[in-house]
């Protein structure tokens, strides 16, 4: 336990641990979107090592495994949308577009929120799920707000139902 000298002296960089990441990990998970839609052995090995390095940073960070439990299953679900979406599209120019939309969904609105809170005459007084799910894991990992989770299940059923329609049409001879 570190006991700073003064209340505004910086915090070691290892505290901040756990936000550095979750930034990596919806960033890259966004970005290697058709590589998590290969297999569905892939896309589990990605959520447990997402779970397994969640763990170190809160070790490093010095915070209670009780607080990164709530960021690690939105991280989960995060990587669970990615999953579907990536094996309910189509191999090549499809996946490449989703995993440029993910990207931007899930970056584009930190830097969105951070040009709005920087250029604004008052700083925004609430993050909305439209600024994405890695805004709303950076600002409260502890206890991502409920509009992030209800975001995160509606991309979910969206790209359930999205495989539901495609994959047939893909496979016809698979679908009986």
């Amino acid at each position: 336990m570190r006991a700073p000298l003064a209340a505004q002296y910086p915090r070691p960089a290892e505290f901040e641990a756990v936000r550095v990441l979750l930034a990596v990990q919806f960033t890259w998970s966004a970005i290697l979107l058709p590589g998590l839609g290969r297999a569905w052995e892939t896309a589990i090995a990605v959520a447990a090592s997402a779970w397994i390095m969640l763990q170190i940073a809160a070790a490093l960070a010095a915070w209670p495994l009780v607080d990164v439990l709530p960021s690690g299953g939105f991280v989960t679900l995060w990587l669970a949308c990615l999953a579907v979406w990536g094996h309910a599209l189509p191999p090549g120019r499809w996946r490449a577009i989703a995993s440029a939309i993910a990207s931007t969904f899930a970056t584009g609105g930190v830097l969105v929120w951070y040009l709005a809170t920087d250029l604004a005459a008052r700083p925004a007084d609430a993050i909305g799920s439209a600024f994405g799910p890695l805004l709303i894991a950076l600002a409260a990992p502890s206890h991502p707000a409920v509009g992030g989770w209800l975001l995160l299940a509606a991309l979910l059923a969206g790209g359930l139902i999205a495989w539901g329609a495609i994959q047939p049409r893909l496979n016809p001879s698979s679908s009986g």
